[in-house]
């Protein structure tokens, strides 16, 4: 299993900034986090005004609906994201880079912790109960808007019907 879930085309840097765009504008903001190794703006999507301005394709590509919690992530340039585990209820991020540059992530696959290159708007699905980070600097903000589902790792592997 690749852990990668494949996006239409369509879907464009510009889409995904719209996205956060709206979730500022229309939902809550439930984590704000700024730390020398991480910046979080985390929102949950509480109601179907701000899914009806999201860009079509986004929604159907990802399957948004109210409860999703969505957000942005960034690791400011020139730091390391050391490894860790997530708080609940937080179980697994569908992370798309959002990045100038491609990011390599440590994830655990397995029972191993192992490290994936995801490239510009490309994805990783990580399980976030378990050992995750970056360990390498880069020149640029490595930044992702993550999708959590409110699922176990294997449960939004189902329902985004990754392969």
């Amino acid at each position: 299993m690749n852990n990668v879930v494949k996006i239409n085309k369509a879907t464009t840097l510009n889409d995904y900034y719209s996205v956060l765009d709206i979730l500022a504008e229309d939902t809550h903001l439930v984590t704000d986090i700024d730390s020398d190794n991480l910046v979080q703006k985390i929102y949950i999507v509480n109601n179907d005004q701000a899914i009806a301005k999201m860009p079509e394709n986004f929604i159907r590509t990802f399957k948004i609906k109210q409860g999703c919690v969505i957000g942005v992530e960034t690791i400011p340039r020139n730091s390391i994201l050391g490894t860790h585990t997530d708080f609940p209820p937080r179980k697994s991020n569908l992370l798309i880079n959002i990045s100038d540059g491609a990011v390599e992530l440590l994830h655990s696959n397995n029972g191993t912790l192992v490290e994936k290159t995801v490239e510009p708007l490309g994805t990783l699905l990580v399980d976030v109960t378990k050992p995750h980070g970056c360990r390498r600097e880069y020149e640029f903000d490595a930044k992702f808007l993550s999708i959590n589902y409110q699922l176990s790792y294997q449960e939004t592997i189902a329902y985004l019907a990754i392969t």
